[in-house]
């Protein structure tokens, strides 16, 4: 027996957008054999169960920089259950380890009655500030139970990450990396294993991140794909996380999104899910979360939501009401005029300029798969 769809009907599912069809969901009752629930946050957790501490033990750890790469670090990862007190702790060359800095839990609830059965992931989220420019710290991350600065875990459970450098200084030659339309697969841990081996300062991913959305039209959540509905896995992230954490662990993995990072199952826009995952700098239009922009030594670099200019996958298009564009004018323009930035790198997911507006086949430039830039103060190689 065909399990029945749910969400929004199909009349309308093709022609409202990311938020229209959150809203839309958000608003009705829970309906037999139809429902869609969404928690988020501290709500989630009361009058659930902690796990004990120490059976528990941290995953999928990423970096990414904070508003200022060259003082901040931000530090992300997750636990299968609920935890009591979880925290960071960092130590530099000179001394001992940190204080415990509260993280901060981000709870997902995704549930869609005969399409996904309910699930709950626990992503936790803190911030290193104050720091160094230009300096290596070790950092662990734990909860009350389970402490590595205190021998658990062992020593795999330590990792490290390195802050920018300073303004104003030559910079160094450097290298990032950058692609785009990675997924969960032996392919996509090789992609992983080729970044590691080049020491990147930062990596960027072009968008379209772990696919647990396959189809990637933006549309709700259903039983079988088809021209109104997606199919959708949450438990994908989980696998992808893991997946990254061999280098996202050292290396702040900045991530924008494509058009399967748009989850029509969380508002707003899609985002809600990317917003409980990721840790973005936030110098961005605030409500484009996964626009912003960064300098690291020479290089400034900028991240943008293709989806908001894009006619073939409309789901999202012009949802930030012409914010995006103004932003990134006065970005530009800022970043022309520094004298110790000498190249800005654009990333985003779709193509700049394609002769064909009905295909995903052309890719952006700017996401090829395996590039690499090295820089010096005054060149590229």
């Amino acid at each position: 027996m065909e399990i029945p769809r749910v969400g929004v009907p199909d009349a309308l599912a093709s022609r409202l957008t990311m938020a229209e069809q959150h809203e839309y969901l958000t608003r009705r009752t829970m309906l037999k054999g139809a429902g869609v629930a969404l928690a988020a946050g501290p709500l989630l957790l009361q009058g659930t169960a902690y796990a004990d501490g120490d059976k528990v033990v941290p995953a999928g750890r990423h970096l990414a920089f904070g508003r200022n790469p060259r003082t901040s670090m931000r530090v992300a990862w997750q636990v299968p259950a609920p935890v009591r007190k979880p925290f960071l702790r960092i130590a530099d060359g000179h001394g001992g380890w940190s204080h415990r800095i509260p993280a901060e839990v981000r709870a997902l609830h995704s549930e869609v009655a005969g399409v996904i059965a309910p699930y709950d992931q626990y992503y936790l989220h803190a911030e290193a500030d104050h720091l160094w420019p230009g300096r290596t710290y070790r950092y662990a991350v734990g909860h009350e139970g389970f402490d590595p600065a205190s021998g658990d875990g062992g020593p795999a459970a330590i990792s490290t990450f390195t802050t920018a450098p300073a303004r104003g200084v030559p910079a160094d030659k450097f290298t990032f990396t950058a692609f785009g339309d990675q997924g969960v697969s032996t392919t996509a841990l090789a992609q992983d294993g080729a970044v590691a081996r080049q020491n990147p300062r930062f990596h960027l991913l072009a968008g379209d991140i772990a696919y647990a959305d396959p189809s990637g039209a933006g549309k709700p959540p259903g039983s079988k794909p088809d021209a109104d509905h997606d199919l959708f896995d949450p438990k994908v992230w989980d696998a992808y996380y893991r997946q990254i954490e061999g280098v996202a662990a050292s290396v702040p993995w900045m991530v924008t999104t494509g058009n399967h990072d748009m989850e029509a199952l969380y508002s707003p826009d899609g985002y809600g899910g990317q917003l409980k995952r990721w840790d973005f700098p936030g110098s961005g239009p605030h409500d484009c979360p996964s626009v912003y922009s960064f300098i690291y030594g020479n290089v400034g670099v900028i991240s943008l939501d293709a989806n908001d200019v894009s006619y073939e996958i409309p789901a999202n298009l012009g949802y930030s009401h012409g914010s995006q564009t103004a932003w990134l004018k006065r970005r530009l323009r800022y970043l022309r005029s520094q004298p110790d930035v000498d190249f800005v790198v654009v990333f985003f997911h779709h193509c700049a300029y394609s002769t064909t507006n009905t295909s995903t086949r052309p890719r952006a430039v700017s996401a090829s798969s395996g590039s690499r830039c090295s820089t010096s103060s005054r060149s590229t190689s």
